[in-house]
């Protein structure tokens, strides 16, 4: 006589549903565990690559200070191999008398989950292409693509122009009307700007510079105060009256290279480190809550920073140069990082050989733009 048990298929049933959820939960993990990898390293090598971009220029923005050689590499294709394996061993009794009835059983899922960067190329662009494009003058209708954006005024004229070219007579009206404005300001822009000019005739003054005789030119250049002070005069005194420098409206300009405005921002570190008489760069940028104001243009220190205190750094000649963290949300925030990010986008415009993009709207471009 056969015995027979109603509740043997059943407890069987049950315990390979046990079995096979044990599978599926196994199954999940690894899904889950792969897409965190994935995540994590995309993550990692965002910041990666942010990190060594911006610490490229300030590299080389040192180089240039010292009047060094500068040094262009690129990161590559980096190859990153995410791996997982799963397995679920399991031991099974079954009792001979109920015929195939399962008594008891064990499993024992492992989940083994590696990879990482496995390989990644360098591209040195010290003699090709690049280098080429480096060397030659801003293109004007990339000039006239960030003016468009909305980039600040002072800050885009600083960095784009090498020089002004101007006939004496719109200079002396420029100055003579500018003058004539700050001696009965009529608004409360006029009278911030007109402070802003104040402030840099005076430091010319205190500095004892020698004012040359250059009527139809003037050069920009940040390497001590009285050179920067005069050509910040001007692009105040014309801002005063409307007049902007980049849309060519009174006089012409000259553009930077882009190795030129590297070399500009290791004067702006210059200024600041080695000058017979050091000073603190400064640009003057409208706000949406106090108008025009002046705040620190590029800050670059030497020396050992303290935790926590350096936004970007690196060490040149076994000396470290650090950016410092900026006051983030006050008016008067250095916008030492937004140089970096504006000099960045304009070599990688200037040196890939593709179109413009153009804009249809104007957009801003951090906390102010010129009024």
């Amino acid at each position: 006589m056969k015995l027979k048990l109603p509740w043997a298929g059943a407890k069987r049933a049950h315990d390979v549903v046990r079995a096979a959820l044990v599978a599926l939960l196994v199954g999940g993990l690894s899904t889950g565990c792969t897409r965190i990898e994935l995540e994590t390293k995309a993550e990692a090598y965002n910041e990666a690559i942010a990190g060594s971009n911006n610490e490229a220029i300030l590299l080389n923005a040192v180089r240039a200070s010292q009047r060094a050689p500068m040094s262009f590499v690129a990161l590559g294709q980096v190859l990153s191999l995410p791996t997982f394996s799963g397995t679920a061993p399991a031991t099974f009794n079954f009792d001979t008398l109920i015929r195939g009835g399962l008594t008891t059983y064990s499993l024992a899922p492992t989940a083994n989950v590696g990879g990482g960067f496995q390989s990644f190329t360098m591209d040195n662009l010290n003699m090709n292409k690049f280098m080429e494009r480096m060397r030659q003058p801003i293109e004007r209708k990339l000039i006239d693509y960030f003016v468009d954006l909305g980039w600040p005024e002072e800050l885009t004229e600083l960095l784009f122009i090498a020089s002004v070219k101007i006939k004496p007579e719109v200079r002396d009206w420029i100055e003579r009307t500018a003058i004539a404005k700050c001696a009965a300001p009529p608004d409360e822009r006029t009278k911030q700007i007109c402070a802003a000019i104040d402030q840099l005739i005076t430091e010319r003054q205190l500095a004892g510079c020698y004012e040359r005789d250059d009527r139809a030119s003037i050069f920009n250049s940040a390497r001590n105060i009285c050179s920067m002070a005069k050509f910040q005069t001007f692009l105040r005194m014309s801002r005063l009256l409307r007049i902007r420098a980049l849309k060519r409206q009174y006089f012409d300009y000259v553009p930077h290279t882009a190795l030129g405005m590297l070399y500009y921002l290791g004067e702006l570190v210059a200024a600041q480190n080695y000058s017979e008489r050091p000073y603190l760069p400064r640009v003057l940028v409208g706000t949406s809550t106090v108008g025009d104001i002046v705040v620190p243009l590029f800050v670059v220190r030497r020396g050992l920073p303290a935790p926590g205190e350096s936004a970007v750094r690196v060490n040149y000649n076994g000396e470290i140069f650090y950016i410092p963290q900026p006051d983030l949300g006050a008016a008067d925030e250095a916008r030492s990082l937004q140089v970096l990010d504006f000099v960045s986008q304009v070599i990688s415009a200037q040196t890939i050989d593709k179109d413009i993009p153009k804009i249809s709207t104007i957009s801003t471009i951090g906390l102010g733009t010129g009024r």
